[in-house]
C-alpha cells in the first residue's frame, strides 16, 4: 500500500467515526422454513469470505435438502471498522457446529464468529469480530442456496 493510499484509509477512519458512519448491507428474498447448515470461512489475497450454507428446515415438508431460496439478509458494520453485526432473515434453524476453514491456517482478518440468541422464529444472529478495520459485502448465490458475506481489509 503507497502512502497516498494509507491516508485515504485514515481519512476514511476519522470521517466514518466523526460522522457516526457505518456500512448497512441489505438483500436477499424474503422466505421462511430455512436452516443454516454449514459456515465456511476462507481467506483469498484481498478478501476473507463468510458464506453461509442454506438448507430447507427439519419442518419443511423436504428438510436437510438444499432451499430454492437463500433467505434475506442484513449485515451491519460498526462504526470503528471492526465489528459486524449479521441478521439472517427466514431462518428457523442454525444446525451448522462452528464454522470450518478451507485450510489448517487460521483467518487472520477474523478474531471470532460467535452465533448470537434467536431474534424471533425466523431469524439469526452472528456476531463478526475482526481484527482490522474493514469494509464488507454480500450477495446470495443459488444451486446450492448461498448467502456470501466478503471482508475486505482497508
Amino acid at each position: 500500500m503507497n502512502r497516498y493510499s494509507k491516508v485515504l484509509v485514515v481519512l476514511f477512519l476519522l470521517l466514518s467515526s466523526s460522522f457516526g458512519v457505518s456500512q448497512i448491507l441489505k438483500g436477499g428474498s424474503i422466505s421462511d422454513g430455512l436452516d443454516i447448515s454449514a459456515i465456511k470461512l476462507g481467506e483469498h489475497e484481498k478478501f476473507t469470505r463468510i458464506v453461509f450454507f442454506v438448507n430447507n428446515w427439519e419442518g419443511h415438508e423436504q428438510p436437510n435438502t438444499p432451499a430454492n431460496t437463500s433467505g434475506s439478509y442484513e449485515f451491519k458494520l460498526s462504526k470503528d471498522s471492526l465489528s459486524i453485526q449479521a441478521e439472517l432473515l427466514g431462518f428457523r434453524s442454525a444446525t451448522t457446529t462452528n464454522p470450518e476453514t478451507n485450510s489448517s491456517a487460521d483467518i487472520q482478518s477474523i478474531e471470532q464468529l460467535k452465533g448470537e440468541e434467536y431474534g424471533d422464529d425466523s431469524s439469526i444472529f452472528y456476531q463478526i469480530k475482526l481484527s482490522t478495520p474493514s469494509k464488507i459485502k454480500a450477495f446470495t448465490l443459488e444451486n446450492p442456496s448461498r448467502i456470501v458475506l466478503d471482508i475486505e481489509t482497508l
